[in-house]
């Protein structure tokens, strides 16, 4: 006979995967949990290396479009342009950054919400967390470096973030939205989306 459980035999949630309905897996589910946590028998400095958030984020507009529907349209009252960071909105948080994420409003602001700030930003979930992020000192640049950008060399910002895309895209062929595929194409975007060490195709 089976016993119910009480919650208190099921692991912590340690990461925290953004996807939307229209991205697919690229990878196997061992494959994935390699990715994100490491051997499971990594010792304790190993463990650290994998014990990152992916955010592939940029402190600078990539276009037109960025700059005057997401950078300008955060009043720099509320948030400084210098503390404003953009992301791809597909993202891997560690336990620890997506709860001081969610503490924000609480443990810095005195209850007061940091969202309304982003209501006039277009695709304001690109700017949102890495953004407050940002704010908390999680996502910063490095020493010397004047912006972060698609050139920007490294994975990492201030130790605790892999800059690096979880989901593949394929953007060649517009600005606005990425390319759209059939199932003809699937093998084709697997390899790809592999290569460049995604976990997941859109």
């Amino acid at each position: 006979e089976g016993t119910k459980s009480t919650g208190q035999d099921i692991p912590p949630v340690d990461r925290f995967i953004f996807v939307s309905e229209s991205c697919l897996p690229v990878t196997t589910l061992e494959e994935t949990e390699m990715a994100l946590f490491g051997p499971k028998n990594a010792s304790d400095s190993s463990a650290s290396l994998y014990d990152k958030s992916w955010v592939n984020a940029r402190s600078t507009p990539n276009n037109g479009y960025s700059r005057q529907l997401q950078w300008d349209a955060i009043r720099a009252d509320n948030i400084p342009p210098n503390y404003i960071w953009k992301a791809d909105q597909w993202m891997v948080l560690t336990r620890r950054d997506a709860e001081a994420v969610a503490t924000l409003p609480s443990q810095h602001l005195n209850g007061r919400q940091l969202w309304p700030a982003f209501r006039k930003c277009r695709a304001s979930d690109e700017i949102f967390f890495p953004t407050v992020m940002s704010c908390l000192g999680i996502i910063c640049r490095q020493d010397g470096e004047a912006q972060v950008d698609d050139f920007s060399k490294g994975e990492s910002c201030a130790g605790r973030i892999r800059r690096r895309r979880i989901t593949y895209c394929d953007w060649s062929q517009s600005a606005k939205n990425p390319a759209s595929f059939t199932s003809q194409d699937w093998k084709d975007v697997v390899l790809k989306a592999r290569r460049e060490g995604c976990l997941f195709a859109r």
